[in-house]
């Protein structure tokens, strides 16, 4: 129905709020589900991935960065890639 509308019309409409954003995404393993995170307990904290080093960060966080991925690796048994970087727009 939204691209039938005109587009003055369109431009009134709301957009709806994403239905996962409350969500956190789990893994474990090949195991992966969805938990609020205000739910999140110390060992569900365990299971997320560590954050990305900065752009403009220097070699040593860079290393620190890679070794905090690999522990997180071995801790989850993930074998799942991680998400390419953002584009640059």
């Amino acid at each position: 129905m939204y691209f039938r509308m005109s587009r003055a019309d369109k431009s009134k409409v709301p957009f709806r709020e994403n239905p996962i954003k409350p969500y956190v995404k789990l893994r474990e393993g090949n195991k992966v589900w969805y938990k609020k995170k205000s739910e999140l307990t110390e060992e569900d904290k365990l299971l997320l991935p560590p954050a990305p080093p900065k752009p403009n960060a220097s070699k040593e966080e860079i290393l620190k960065a890679k070794k905090a991925y690999q522990d997180w690796k071995k801790r989850t048994g993930n074998d799942i890639p991680p998400p390419p970087p953002p584009r640059k727009k």
